[in-house]
Parts: structure tokens; C-alpha cells; sequence
């Protein structure tokens, strides 16, 4: 039964690489303004009528569709790419600054009591509360003004605002593991007679401290992709996503609304959130796409540690 799951494990993170990789390709409809649905002729109540998008989950658009028509199985399977490989990034970021920092620190043991006050303040306070208040800001001033294509250069500098905001709150309370698993392998008697032979902090870390580590690297690393996607995905409940939209507006009503023209889930999250009591076929379907994404790598990252203790006891 445990090969079953390791296996289905594999499966499903390799569906899921598979998604970012290709989705844009397999997608069943393309998204670009000439596929905009402005009114069909379909069946209502038993009679026939003109009605405009969004448009329920049917046969033909599995998952419904969006304001403009667009499908939104499409838009999720191109927009993969965007939203995972943004949190992909994020989190790589995040171990390039606190890996070194952490091995370092744990190590020579300069520093520690210093990340362990910082762990503390950023693990006490939930994630959301330091970066909404700075992201709601710049957001309101860059994107919500214009309602902003893609291609104009606010929503890369807002994109890199968000990029460099999330990945500075995680590095710290990273970098404390870190440096206590260090700290941990640094006191094993291998180490020791290293140490007694003259080898150097930086031979130590490369040569005896990382190669112990490498597994526990691969688990902290997914555990942080989960992380990092969790607080996407409440960011974009609250109305903060990274890539801007095209304005859309609500004729004759003066209210508009930005929707995503790459499909990105942090948008489509958004506003199907705005527009859950109306067509909750949107935000349900964006946030079963998150939820699903990250059940899979915590499956994944369940069945490589089961993996890993198996091996440990054999």
C-alpha cells in the first residue's frame, strides 16, 4: 500500500509540473479578445433567450466562464504557470538568502540568538499582517487607477514590490531552522574529527553539514511552496493579486471590475470572491485549483518523509 501512494504521489506532482508546464498549450479555448461572448441564444426555463456571460458550468465549458465568456478551465490551465511558478520563485528566493544564512549562523554559532528573536517576531504574527498593509498601498495607487492590461510596466513593479515583500517574511523564521539543524549535525563526532584535522567552517558546511541536510532542504523547501501559496491565495481573497487585469465595466451601473486576460488564479480567486452569491462556479473553481495544488505537494511532501523514515529504519 505504501508503494500505491508513493507512486500515486509521484503521479500527482508530475500532473501538477505537468499543468505549469504545458496548460497554456492544452487549454480547450483560447483567450484573447476575439473569443469575447457578448450574448447566446440558449434555453431558459423551457424557452429560448439571448442571455449574456458569465455562463453556468455546462457541457461545453466545464467550469463555467468568466464576465467576457472566457472559460475558465482555460484560464486556470494557462494561468498555472503564472501563479506557481510566482510562488516557485518566491520560495526560492527565500532559501538563496536563508540557507546560507542559517548554515552559517549554525555553524560558527554567531548570530543565532539573534534569528531566534527574529523567528519569533515574524512566526508570532501571521504573514498576512505584515505584507497586506504595505501591499494594499502600493496596489491601490498602481493598479486599481488604471485598470491595467498586460504589458504595462506597473504591474512589473508591483509584481517585484510583492515579489521582494513575500519573500522577506519568510526568510527569517527559514533561516532559524536552518541554523538549528546545523547547529545539530555541527555537534555530531564526524564533525568534530573535521574539525581536528583543520578543516574550515566553509568545508564543514559543504562537505559534511548540506549532504546530511539534503532531505530535510527538500521538505523545507515544499513546505514553504504550501506557505507561500497559502498566503497568495488570502491575498487574493482580499483583493490584493499580482498581475493586474483588463477593466471591465457593468453597464449601467458605474462599477467595474479588473479580470485577468493570463488566467492567473490569484485574479480569478479575487473576483469570484467579489461575485461569489451571483456565479460562485468562479470562485469555487479557482479555489478548488489552490486547494488542490497544495494538498498535492503536502501529499507528496508526506509520502517522501514516510519514504525517508522507512529507509532510516531498514
Amino acid at each position: 500500500m505504501s508503494r500505491i501512494r508513493y507512486g500515486a504521489a509521484w503521479t500527482l506532482i508530475m500532473l501538477l509540473v505537468f499543468a505549469v508546464l504545458f496548460g497554456g498549450l492544452v487549454k480547450p479555448y483560447e483567450l484573447n479578445p476575439e473569443q469575447t461572448i457578448q450574448f447566446e441564444k440558449r434555453i431558459v426555463n423551457g424557452e429560448e433567450k439571448y442571455v449574456t456571460p458569465p455562463f453556468p458550468p455546462d457541457s461545453r465549458f466545464w467550469l463555467g466562464t468568466d464576465h467576457r465568456g472566457f472559460d475558465v478551465l482555460s484560464m486556470l490551465l494557462n494561468g498555472a504557470k503564472y501563479t506557481l511558478g510566482y510562488a516557485m520563485a518566491v520560495t526560492l528566493s527565500r532559501f538563496v538568502l536563508a540557507l546560507p544564512l542559517g548554515l552559517v549562523a549554525g555553524v560558527r554559532g554567531r548570530g543565532r540568538k539573534a534569528l531566534g528573536i527574529l523567528q519569533v517576531v515574524f512566526s508570532a504574527v501571521p504573514p498576512l499582517l505584515f505584507v497586506f498593509p504595505a501591499l494594499v498601498g502600493v496596489y491601490n495607487s498602481l493598479l486599481i487607477p488604471a485598470g491595467l492590461p498586460p504589458g504595462n510596466p506597473n504591474i512589473f513593479l508591483f509584481a517585484v514590490f510583492a515579489y521582494v515583500l513575500l519573500t522577506f517574511v519568510g526568510i527569517f523564521p527559514l533561516a532559524h531552522h536552518m541554523a538549528e539543524r546545523a547547529s545539530f549535525f555541527n555537534g555530531k563526532p564526524f564533525v568534530t574529527a573535521s574539525k581536528a584535522m583543520g578543516a574550515g567552517f566553509m568545508r564543514i558546511i559543504v562537505r559534511h553539514i548540506v549532504p546530511h541536510m539534503n532531505r530535510e532542504i527538500v521538505f523545507a523547501f515544499l513546505t514553504e511552496l504550501v506557505q507561500v501559496l497559502f498566503l497568495m491565495g488570502q491575498l487574493a481573497v482580499m483583493g490584493i493579486f499580482i498581475f493586474g487585469g483588463a477593466k471591465f465595466d457593468f453597464d449601467p451601473d458605474p462599477y467595474s471590475i479588473l479580470l485577468t486576460q493570463t488566467g492567473e488564479w490569484c485574479s480569478i480567486l479575487s473576483y469570484g470572491a467579489v461575485m461569489i452569491r451571483m456565479y460562485p462556479w468562479i470562485v469555487f473553481s479557482a479555489g478548488a485549483a489552490f486547494t488542490l495544488s497544495i494538498l498535492i505537494i503536502r501529499f507528496f511532501l508526506s509520502e517522501l518523509k514516510g519514504r525517508d523514515r522507512s529507509r532510516a529504519l531498514q
